[in-house]
């Protein structure tokens, strides 16, 4: 069943007047702000013409500034910028190591001396400070070598993505030991699900859930935001206790090319990325591309996976007299279906059993802008195409194999597969009606359906191997399309849209053997999402203390959602229909159980439910 979500949040005269100047911009994430003035040393008056430069490898910008000394730039790149100050009379100064970020603006005033013996003045700033002067938010920025220096504080599953550098921060724990996607993370002492995530100004916070619909890949990371004071108000993120902020790479003048191959072990680990960025010298064209792969095993204590120390051993579940908890786990003694609580042994399993084994990341960025030159003056509107594509696929410690082999798993197997293969897993493959609706049945339109997600080139309920495991497949794919008009250096138009696809998809090829006793995973689990949105803001500054903003906002998401634990497959029974409601399974359509002479009915979803089930 299709879901759609539609989220209309358009602001029309919501001004924001600031007492100071020295407030986030609204650049929806990809753009910050620097302002200030400029005196005389001496007699602290202002320095009314006086030509201010700010310069980077991504962008270049100049303004003069006013009656009061005042000058502004309000959409700059994020980067390390050299602001030099030029004026008739006074000595030139150059300020380096001005680190500007995304969604906030920086309070940078400036002297001039009246001097001829000095020929200029050069003050360095550090590039790896967290906080920066001049910027009255709890926000806290990660790029360059602070970034890489951070690299490996998350542990071994940190390595391609910027959790490790999100747990740099004050106020942030993230935990150890985390692979993948979605790595449990807190701010302020907020839960997962309250943090706010975008990407170069996109929401990307799933309507469903509030997972990210990002792996927060470091590939192409300019510069990672973290706000430890929630979300801010000009961003489209949703967030409770903190917001998490990714800026995309742009090409710069010189370009430059970058190619990383790196290897580890002993848990096999190999990485390959490819990077090349570019500008001609009058930036009206840049562009940046980004590829990456990585492949990585985990290893847990020891080199036998724990399976060698008789310690590291757990109960996977207990019997609870109802005979049939797949939450839990079973008694391992062959009779552990009919025994009751506390008759039999009690199921062991090793202690890596369900962690994730391996993880494979996949990773494109591209980033092309466009500059418009103005005829009347130096300005330059832009233009953006942005595209995005992130995979991570996981398997777990979850086979026959990994539990042990046949002989301590063949119970279970025997019960999973209907007594047909005796310590061999199987695939569970069932049969659908595809017949007309409100027509007398037809038994010539049941046709077999292979179990979700796996090869149609094989036997029907034929046999797997045993060394299958479960799969975890998270995805994103994001296109954004902007023009941003600047009608002065006060004052900026700007107005982008976006798509934005997801999946979750989850395989238990390894459970669909165990769902009867015992298992981590579901049997198939799929969550499709596709958003498209689009955001248009102006900004203005009004004088120097007042900056006043319009934004509005659309965004509409379709997502469909289905899940089930068992299949109807490989069952040595008649099956019955029934109605009723498991909260479990969530199931709203009618279901098929399975009898077996002594066994406490086993419960899978009908395939019409199976295949429309959603929530």
């Amino acid at each position: 069943m299709r879901r759609m979500i539609g989220r209309i949040a358009f602001v029309f005269f919501a001004f924001t007047f600031c007492v100071c100047a020295a407030l986030s911009p609204v650049g929806a994430g990809t753009t910050g702000g620097l302002v200030g003035r400029v005196t005389d040393a001496t007699t602290k008056t202002p320095v009314a013409g006086a030509t201010v430069s700010a310069v980077s490898p991504s962008q270049s910008v100049s303004a003069v500034t006013d009656a009061s000394g005042a000058y502004r730039f309000l959409s700059l790149a994020p980067d390390t910028y050299v602001v030099s100050v030029q004026s008739g009379g006074f000595d030139p100064v150059a300020l380096s190591g001005v680190i500007v970020t995304s969604d906030q603006t920086q309070t940078l005033s400036v002297t001039l001396q009246k001097t001829i013996r000095t020929i200029a003045k050069v003050s360095a700033r550090s590039s790896g400070d967290l906080i920066r002067p001049g910027t009255t938010s709890d926000v806290y920025s990660v790029s360059g070598a602070a970034a890489g220096a951070a690299g490996a504080l998350g542990g071994a599953g940190g390595l391609t993505n910027s959790y490790s550098q999100v747990a740099s921060v004050p106020g942030v724990v993230v935990q150890q030991g985390q692979q993948g996607w979605y790595q449990a993370l807190s701010i302020r002492g907020g839960d997962i699900d309250q943090v706010g995530y975008e990407m170069d100004g996109i929401p990307v916070n799933r309507v469903y859930d509030n997972a990210p619909q990002t792996m927060l890949s470091t590939l192409g990371q300019q510069e990672l935001q973290v706000y430890t004071g929630g979300t801010p108000a000009t961003s489209d993120g949703q967030g409770l206790s903190g917001y998490v902020n990714q800026v995309i790479r742009t090409g710069t003048y010189p370009g430059f090319a970058d190619a990383k191959f790196s290897a580890g072990g002993p848990a096999f680990f190999h990485q390959a990325s490819v990077e090349v960025g570019g500008a001609n010298a009058s930036r009206t064209f840049s562009y940046y591309l980004g590829l990456a792969g990585s492949n990585q095993d985990f290893r847990y204590g020891d080199q036998y996976q724990l399976a060698s120390d008789p310690r590291i051993f757990y109960p996977i579940a207990y019997p609870f007299g109802d005979n049939f908890n797949r939450f839990n786990v079973y008694d391992g003694t062959p009779n552990y279906i009919t025994s009751g609580p506390g008759s039999g042994g009690v199921y062991f399993g090793p202690g890596n059993l369900y962690t994730i084994a391996s993880v494979s990341q996949r990773d494109t960025v591209a980033n092309v802008h466009f500059g418009l030159p103005h005829h009347g003056d130096v300005l330059k509107d832009d233009v953006q195409l942005l595209y995005v594509t992130s995979e991570v696929f996981n398997t777990y410690f979850s086979s026959v194999n990994d539990q042990g082999g046949p002989a301590y798993v063949g119970a279970a197997l025997s019960v999973g597969n209907g007594a047909t293969t005796s310590g061999q897993a199987s695939w569970h493959d069932g049969y659908v009606y595809n017949g007309a609706l409100l027509a007398p049945p037809d038994p010539t339109k049941i046709t077999p359906y292979f179990f979700p997600s796996s090869s149609q080139n094989r036997l029907f309920n034929g046999q797997l191997f045993n060394s299958a495991r479960d799969t975890n497949d998270n995805g994103v794919s994001i296109f954004k399309a902007q023009y941003q008009k600047n009608f002065s250096a006060r004052s900026y138009l700007r107005a982008y849209g976006y798509s934005l696809y997801s999946n979750w998809f989850i395989t238990g090829q390894a459970n669909q053997n165990f769902t009867c006793c015992f298992g981590a995973e579901l049997n198939d689990y799929e969550i499709p999402s596709h958003t498209y949105g689009a955001n248009l803001t102006y900004s203005t500054q009004v004088g120097d203390k007042h900056l006043v903003t319009l934004t509005g906002s659309y965004s509409q998401t379709k997502l469909q959602r289905r899940y089930f634990y068992g299949f109807p497959g490989n069952q040595a029974a008649a099956a019955r229909s029934q109605t009723s409601s498991i909260p479990r399974m969530r199931a709203r359509r009618a279901i098929a159980t399975t009898r077996r002479p002594g066994l406490t009915p086993i419960v899978f979803p009908h395939p019409s439910a199976a295949r429309s089930t959603s929530r």
